[in-house]
């Protein structure tokens, strides 16, 4: 008998010791055309990963020190590596990005926090319409605005090869000058971005997922880029 039990108890640190916490935001989203589906977010020191839920399938991993996002693809078993050239983001003083914000007091707190309305403008043209939780876990948020940032500097390596590739002010705030706005306000509890919305399902700080989550598969290829931006 106490021979089972260190056993067990082995097994059981083997698997605390391939645990990495990590935040968790999970989101609902909907498109037009598109059958409603899970976005989850996972955030470490380290690394962030966006998928639809599953541990199998179709995701995306940011390494936060290499500055690098991984676009895995399991059908074909490739990954996309895109590493930002540009150092900043570009400046547009044709783009004006203005905001408002209104205190929501109908809502519920979420905890003694008091939900905030932030309507997004680029150029007087409504962008994306959040009702946010100011303060809530903020490091995930940091962390988030720094993925985007990370976005916004490949994406001002495609323009600087193709030149303007948006279709409006919205377009243009969203991908390259105004990529962390969304970030910067608070959690988003709703979020309405054109056709697009998402709907905070569920929220929690360090929470335990296993290592391999954070990890590129080995046998998969790694696709060169640069066809991709030239």
């Amino acid at each position: 008998m106490q021979k089972i039990a260190v056993s067990f108890l082995l097994v059981c640190l083997s698997g605390l010791a391939a645990a990495k916490p990590a935040d968790l935001l999970v989101y609902k989203v909907f498109e037009k055309g598109v059958e409603p589906y899970i976005s989850r977010i996972l955030i470490t020191d380290t690394h962030i990963r966006l998928d639809e839920g599953a541990e199998q399938g179709n995701f995306t991993l940011y390494n936060r020190p290499e500055k690098t996002v991984y676009s895995i693809e399991a059908t074909g078993k490739t990954i996309l590596k895109l590493k930002p050239m540009a150092t900043e983001v570009p400046s547009n003083n044709a783009l004006i990005l203005t905001e408002e914000k209104q205190r929501e007091l109908d809502a519920p707190k979420i905890g003694d926090i008091s939900p905030l309305h932030v309507e997004l403008l680029a150029n007087g043209e409504r962008c994306t319409s959040m009702t946010v939780a100011p303060g809530l876990m903020a490091n995930a948020m940091s962390a988030l605005r720094e993925l985007k940032t990370t976005l916004a500097l490949i994406e001002a390596d495609v323009v600087a090869q193709e030149g303007g590739l948006f279709n409006n002010a919205c377009e243009m705030a969203s991908n390259l000058y105004g990529a962390t706005r969304t970030a910067e306000h608070g959690l988003p509890l709703s979020e309405t971005s054109g056709q697009r919305q998402q709907v905070l399902l569920d929220f929690s700080e360090q929470h335990e997922f296993a290592d391999s989550l954070f990890e590129l598969p080995k046998d998969y290829r790694i696709a060169d880029p640069k066809p991709l931006l030239q």
